[in-house]
């Protein structure tokens, strides 16, 4: 009787050993499968991703190619105006030879920037010019 034990521990024992190979086997292949199945949907998102990348590239090529260049040339101008013109140092006396070519110059300028000045300065009064002179005394030079 104990040969009988002993050979149903070792046929049991066995059988044990055999059974956990097969399932051992059986995850092995599942992990096997699970991989396989990974790998495929890796492979199938980088051929969406590159199809997505070529839509893109094909539609900046397009807009591209439909751009046009224009050139603009935009021109800024400075006005400057004057309102009340100081010669330096008002205790400066100006030979009228000076203030002639002052003024001349002055109207130079405004000529060549489109100003036309008024007859009669802004503040005065036609009558503040009698005698040849301005409203600071000085003589007035010829227009």
């Amino acid at each position: 009787m104990p040969y009988v034990m002993i050979a149903l521990l070792l046929a049991g024992l066995a059988g044990g050993w055999f059974g956990r190979g097969h399932w051992d086997e059986g995850e092995i292949a599942n992990i096997k499968l699970d991989i396989q199945k990974e790998k495929t949907a890796a492979l199938a998102e980088a051929a969406a991703t590159k199809a997505m990348a070529e839509k893109i590239a094909a539609n900046v090529d397009t807009r591209l190619s439909n751009l046009r260049i224009t050139n603009r040339t935009i021109n800024n101008e400075v006005r400057h105006e004057t309102e009340k013109v100081v010669y330096g140092n008002p205790d400066c006396d100006l030979p009228a030879s000076g203030v002639v070519l002052i003024n001349q110059s002055i109207r130079e300028a405004n000529r060549a920037s489109g100003y036309v000045p008024s007859e009669v300065p802004p503040g005065a009064t036609p009558s503040a010019n009698k005698g040849g002179k301005g409203n600071d005394g000085r003589p007035v030079p010829p227009r």
